[in-house]
Formats: structure tokens, C-alpha cells, sequence
């Protein structure tokens, strides 16, 4: 199903503000980019372009009673950019795989030839009604589903993963599914189906989780069955001396022609040491990835690392971070993930000033260096300045 407009809901969600028990939160973003592929890094010629994006985000939640809700979600990003950079930038790390019902993502398309381009995304991001008592939690419709308790590389979810390089990562993309959760005692239950293009099986997922509790510690085992593969998973969350630890694992096979069988397993941990320092560290091994540099495009368009929205072409990475909070209004990061087989390294850092109640100002960067053909000197370096307002 394909719908162009979709103003009425627009209106409606606005409007649903007037409802009893109900209330209209949101915020509203303005990223500044610089992006470039300095020194020539990647074989598409010089890239300097500067990038300005507008989201603009409307969320509105209402009680209908005290077991069903409803929530539904609207984001508009308007962005300006002096070529198509911009807009291959939105929608390369946009994931909306599993959207059964089709809304056109432009509300206004980049025009041909011009250098500077102009467009409005389009995102109607939730849209559903919950259910909920002492015993289960019940959504039906547009909704977050994301699994997995890394923080860097989830190898359970294959579902919405953000990108390494993803700037705004505060919300997931909502996707059309039914999601139960059933509780008992220290344990419960996870399960749902995820509805995709033409609402078609092959294009569908279905999962169910197994999650309990014992010591402080929260234990998960998870079969999903998406595009006809299947993943088998096991996740760890606990405390170690004084440090949180988690653990993810996930084994994925198909029959699909071409397909690749592969594991993946993350590990790390976060420290928080007196003075408000702490110190984050998380190991990946990405078992479809290669470490010979001539088949990383080849690897990009097989089957298996499509259907499972993968980003990472290596094998081996190591993340380290550290971060300070100077007082209740300022804080700031900086690390970087490793590719240990072809000696990449892509360096993140961020500042974030909590300047007036409800308002941010961000401060950032992306930056790959290595080998020549390296995996992550082929990334858009990317420079940032961000304000952000809640509502």
C-alpha cells in the first residue's frame, strides 16, 4: 500500500492534544554537518558538502482507560544540502524494512541537476494501541521493537540497528508488528510478528524471547525468523566488581541461494570511576565479515548481510570510551571503534551543554583514519553542531 500525503493524521495527531488524560510531547532539532572524504579516502571524488537537517518530531499519548492507550508519533526532517550527499546520508542508515503499510518518505523530492538540493523526510513513525495489565503488555501497530543489551553492535538485532556513524540515535524507527510480554514472577515472556513489504512472509519476522532474573542479573534466549532466516540468541546483562557486563550472542542461517551461515558475539563492560569518570569497552566478532579488504564490496550486496541490515564488514573490533561529566550541564566523550583486521579506526567525539532547562547544544564528530581501502577511511567524515528542544 502506497500513500503519498498523509495530512489527516498529521491534523489528527495535533489536534489529539484537546483529548482528556492525553498530552502532545516532542522536540525539535537543528544539525549543522560538515561532511567530507578528506585526503580522497573514498573513489567517488572530493566530497565537501554542508548539511543542515530540521527534525521536527510531534508525540502524542493518550489513556483511554486504565489497561489501553494509544500513541502515535510524527517526524518531519526538512534538510538542505549542496548535493545528494545529504539525502544518501538520511536514508542509508534509515532502516524501514518492516513497514507492511508504505508511506513515500518525501514530501519534497531533491530536484535534478541542481547543486543544492532541498527535500522534506517524511517519517509517521507510531501508531499504535497497547494494552496492558498485572499480568502482560499487549501493542498492535506501528511501534519500537529492538532487541539486545550491547551498546554499540546488537547481534540479536537485526530488526532496526543504528549505524556506527548515526548521529541522532535518541529514537529507533517504529515498524508494523504485534508484540506481547507476558510476566511471572522473575520471568516472562517476549513474542510477536513484524509485518513487511505487501505484508508478504518472506518479507515478515516473527521472535519470541525468553527472559528471567536471578542474582541481579537478566538472562534472554531469542529464535526470530525474518526474510527466511533464522537467528538463535542469547544475551547477558550483570555486575561484575563494581562494573556492569553484558555479553550477546547470536547464530543466523538460511537456505537462501547464496546465503552465508555466520555468528556474532559482543562483549564489553562500563566502569564508573569517583570524580563522574567512567570508562566503556565492548569486543565484537562479526563472523560474515572478511578480512581481505577486495571483498568488502562483494560482501555489502550478499543476501544474508541484507536481510539482517548489517554494516560492519570486518571480523574483529574493538570500541573503547571515555566520558566526564563536568556538572549537571555538561558532559563529554570521546573514543573510538577499532577495526583490528585492517588497522581503521573510526573516532567519535561528542560535548553536550544542558544550557536551559529542556535545551541542548551538542558538539561533534566522526572521523575514519587507516590504510588506504580500509573499511572505515570509506565512511564521510562528518563535523556537527546540534541544538536541541524538548517539549
Amino acid at each position: 500500500m502506497k500513500i503519498k500525503y498523509s495530512k489527516l493524521l498529521l491534523i489528527l495527531l495535533i489536534s489529539f492534544n484537546a483529548f482528556g488524560d492525553a498530552k502532545l510531547t516532542g522536540y525539535v532539532k537543528a544539525y549543522p554537518q560538515y561532511l567530507t572524504n578528506t585526503f580522497d579516502k573514498v573513489d567517488v571524488g572530493n566530497i565537501d558538502d554542508f548539511i543542515f537537517n530540521l527534525p521536527l518530531r510531534a508525540s502524542f499519548f493518550w489513556n483511554m482507560s486504565e489497561q489501553w492507550g494509544l500513541e502515535l508519533s510524527w517526524q518531519l526532517i526538512p534538510m538542505a544540502g549542496q548535493s545528494s550527499v545529504g539525502l544518501f546520508q538520511l536514508l542509508s542508515t534509515t532502516t524501514f524494512d518492516y513497514r507492511a503499510i508504505y508511506i513515500d518518505p518525501l514530501l519534497v523530492d531533491p530536484k535534478e541537476g541542481k547543486d543544492t538540493q532541498f527535500i522534506i523526510f517524511n517519517n509517521p513513525d507510531r501508531f499504535f494501541f497497547s494494552f496492558s495489565n498485572d499480568n502482560l503488555n499487549l501493542g498492535v501497530g506501528r511501534q519500537i521493537v529492538t532487541f539486545g543489551s550491547s551498546r554499540f553492535v546488537n547481534p540479536t538485532d537485526v530488526v532496526t540497528p543504528f549505524g556506527l556513524n548515526t548521529i541522532d540515535r535518541e529514537v529507533r524507527p517504529g515498524v508494523d508488528a504485534v508484540r506481547l510480554k507476558y510476566f511471572w514472577g522473575n520471568f516472562n515472556l517476549d513474542a510477536g510478528m513484524l509485518f513487511g513489504k505487501d505484508w508478504e512472509l518472506e518479507n515478515s519476522a516473527i521472535f519470541v524471547r525468553g527472559i528471567g532474573t536471578a542474582g541481579g542479573n537478566d538472562f534472554y534466549l531469542m529464535y526470530q525468523r525474518f526474510k527466511e532466516n533464522n537467528l538463535f540468541g542469547v544475551d547477558f546483562t550483570g555486575g561484575l566488581g563494581g562494573a556492569t557486563v553484558w555479553a550477546e550472542y547470536s547464530y543466523v542461517n538460511s537456505e537462501k541461494e547464496d546465503s552465508i551461515d555466520y555468528s556474532r558475539f559482543t562483549v564489553g563492560g562500563e566502569y564508573f570511576f569517583p570524580g563522574d569518570w567512567s570508562l566503556f569497552g565492548e569486543y565484537h566478532f562479526n563472523g560474515i565479515g572478511t578480512s581481505d579488504k577486495d571483498e568488502y564490496l562483494p560482501l555489502r550486496f550478499n543476501v544474508s548481510y541484507l536481510d539482517a541490515n548489517l554494516y560492519l564488514i570486518g571480523k574483529h573490533y574493538l570500541a573503547i570510551f571515555g566520558s566526564h561529566i563536568f556538572s549537571a550541564l555538561t558532559n563529554i566523550s570521546l573514543g573510538g571503534t577499532f577495526n583490528a583486521g585492517d588497522g581503521s579506526l573510526l573516532i567519535n567525539g561528542l560535548f553536550t551543554w544542558n544550557n536551559l532547562e529542556n535545551h541542548y547544544v551538542d558538539v561533534g564528530a566522526f572521523a575514519g583514519i587507516g590504510p588506504d581501502g580500509s573499511e572505515f577511511v570509506r565512511y564521510l567524515d562528518a563535523y556537527y553542531v546540534a541544538y536541541r528542544f524538548y517539549y
